[in-house]
């Protein structure tokens, strides 16, 4: 039975880190389910694979293996039934029996082959959460926001074409950029109007890692410098893939990025509303549940609404921010 309770540890591990789950709560979670079947359990993440090693609570021998994973994907669907899954096998009194396991066992099995957001809701998400960025940044202009969804849809399409010939980290966020700076470019020379430069910069907010830029944060505050440089790393590298995208899209239709934007005054109940879409876009490429997505929609209306109020107020943008990540963590 140990070695079934092992293998179950192994593709929980491997499912949690490749798709988003903080170091912490992967090392908490996976460490509950060996308890509850009797073994000392103990691993230490890193970007390119996971070291473990367990024994029988009554052995001196301990038994080690290396995960090949990387956590550079984020797939929230899969990490909340791989945790329910593990509530559910822990919630027993007493020790992880062979049936207990072989339930775990399929049910990891069926979670290994959950599809990621549909092509459709992922397209389209896309150029709503992009549209909503602008909206919550002053754009009202309908033609500049249907522009700005148009372009965030087909580099969203895109991206979806890629993941099916490339494995490559950087080539979906570059090429997408890309797709936003050519776009912007050309609506510039046919446009004379400044406002049109967010339909470069809206598409490419919503490509920033913002998952991953937290979990970097996360295991840096807990010491966990080695993972936590790798993840930032890896951000890092998104970024500067995103910036080579859009300048050389930029570039070769002779755009450009300046500050003369013209943006108006978001009332209160557009800008919640917006934050509403755009939470419930960046849900969409998380891979989100809709039926999951009513929390988190109403925490990021909620909490982008306080911030709206903290900038009325005479708060600057930075103060305004630290409220809204205030705001977050306190939900």
């Amino acid at each position: 039975m140990a070695s079934n309770l092992v293998d179950c540890l192994k593709r929980a591990v491997v499912l949690l880190h490749a798709n988003g789950q903080t170091t912490q709560r992967l090392i908490e979670d996976t460490s509950r389910l060996a308890r509850a079947g009797g073994l000392e359990w103990q691993i230490v993440p890193q970007w390119d694979g996971v070291f473990c090693r367990w024994r029988n609570t009554d052995d001196d021998w301990w038994e080690t293996a290396i995960l090949s994973v990387r956590p550079a994907g984020v797939d929230m669907h899969k990490v909340a039934q791989t945790n329910r899954a593990i509530d559910l096998a822990c919630a027993s009194k007493h020790q992880l029996t062979a049936n207990d396991l072989n339930a775990l066992d399929r049910q990891l099995t069926d979670i290994e082959q959950f599809p990621p957001s549909t092509h459709a809701r992922f397209v389209v998400m896309a150029g709503l959460g992009a549209s909503a960025l602008g909206l919550i940044f002053g754009v009202a202009d309908s033609l500049v926001l249907a522009l700005i969804f148009v372009t965030a849809a087909l580099g969203a399409g895109v991206r979806r074409i890629l993941a099916h010939y490339s494995d490559n980290l950087l080539l979906q966020p570059f090429v997408a950029a890309l797709i936003a700076g050519v776009c912007g470019g050309i609506a510039q020379g046919l446009f004379d109007d400044p406002r049109v430069q967010f339909i470069v910069i809206a598409p490419c907010m919503i490509l920033v890692p913002g998952a991953h830029i937290l979990n970097a944060s996360l295991d840096l505050v807990r010491g966990r410098l080695g993972l936590g440089l790798a993840r930032f790393a890896y951000c890092a590298l998104i970024l500067l893939a995103i910036c080579a995208g859009l300048l050389i899209g930029l570039a070769g239709t002779h755009g450009t990025l300046s500050s003369s934007a013209v943006t108006v005054h978001t009332a209160l109940w557009l800008d919640i509303l917006s934050a509403g879409v755009a939470v419930a876009a960046f849900g969409a490429f998380f891979s989100l549940p809709w039926g999951l997505l009513a929390a988190p929609v109403i925490v990021g209306m909620v909490c982008h609404g306080s911030r709206w109020l903290v900038l009325e107020s005479g708060g600057g943008v930075v103060t305004a921010t630290w409220w809204l990540a205030l705001s977050q963590a306190a939900s």
